[in-house]
């Protein structure tokens, strides 16, 4: 399962043109995340070696390029604390800082390896602080199914509130894939008109995508923009985030003007892909 779905990731992000790759994980579980982290690179530098650099081995090529051609020169500048380091432990990183350097520098070094994706890892207290602060840092994010449903919340509600986010599950493998919002159903609403409708339009603005109608699929998400933009926000989104002076509008009545915003030139200006903020699942 972790091999498939670091594939799906790597292979997204390179259909995409993402910069990285980053391994989201408790590392401090050995037998789970730090497993998950461990495979990640066996993928990274295996079957994707051609397209991928790690963020250690683009350290040692860059120091190499730089003129650290010792391969103890180069653990030291590699490993800010190598002279506190047990002899074990120092052997260890000049004897991989000696086969990054024969296995790749041919293909990655002299610079190539800035044209590669980025695959890293963080430990998930981190990557959620840096979401937080900078979240531009980051193009696709992988991990495990429960670290997973805490990010999902944690960027729905960086969004304004939970359900925000359209969520996809995929089987990369077969082509098959279902959509819906981060959050699912949001039963304290049922009868009243006030949900928050953003994530299910959004998935559906996926599902299009998925189905190759692209132009449909950017037209409903661009539409989605233009109307919260305009300040039209639903019900349960005005309560968290929506200034004084934006428009309430029920369930029904938000969906109404995202329909009126289904129009030519919507897709030109807006320039936003759904794609791009989703959360992507590996479930079926």
């Amino acid at each position: 399962g972790t091999e498939r779905l670091v594939k799906a990731a790597i292979q997204f992000a390179l259909n995409n043109d993402r910069r990285t790759v980053v391994l989201a994980h408790a590392g401090n579980t050995q037998y789970t995340d730090q497993f998950f982290k461990e495979v990640g690179y066996q993928v990274a530098t295996g079957p994707y070696r051609e397209h991928c650099v790690t963020q250690r081995e683009s350290c040692i090529l860059a120091h190499y390029d730089a003129g650290l051609t010792d391969y103890e020169e180069n653990a030291r500048a590699l490993e800010t604390r190598f002279d506190a380091l047990s002899e074990e432990h120092q052997r260890e990183v000049v004897a991989e800082v000696q086969a990054v350097v024969q296995a790749i520098r041919e293909s990655h070094g002299d610079g190539k390896w800035r044209t590669k994706l980025m695959v890293s890892d963080g430990y998930m207290g981190r990557v959620m602080q840096r979401l937080l602060l900078r979240p531009t840092d980051f193009d696709v994010v992988v991990t495990t199914n429960l670290n997973g449903q805490y990010l999902a919340n944690h960027l729905s509600a960086q969004l304004g509130m939970e359900g925000m986010s359209p969520a996809g599950n995929y089987n990369f493998e077969t082509g098959r894939a279902m959509f819906e919002a981060t959050q699912g159903t949001n039963p304290r609403y049922i009868g009243m008109d006030k949900s928050n409708p953003t994530g299910m339009m959004l998935a559906g603005s996926m599902m299009l995508q998925q189905m190759g109608w692209v132009e449909a699929a950017l037209m409903v998400a661009h539409a989605v923009q233009a109307t919260i933009g305009k300040g039209c926000l639903p019900h349960a989104l005005k309560l968290t985030m929506g200034p004084s002076n934006a428009r309430e509008l029920s369930c029904s009545a938000f969906g109404r003007e995202v329909e009126a915003n289904l129009g030519a030139g919507l897709v030109e200006q807006a320039g936003w892909n759904p794609v791009e903020h989703a959360t992507c699942g590996d479930a079926m």
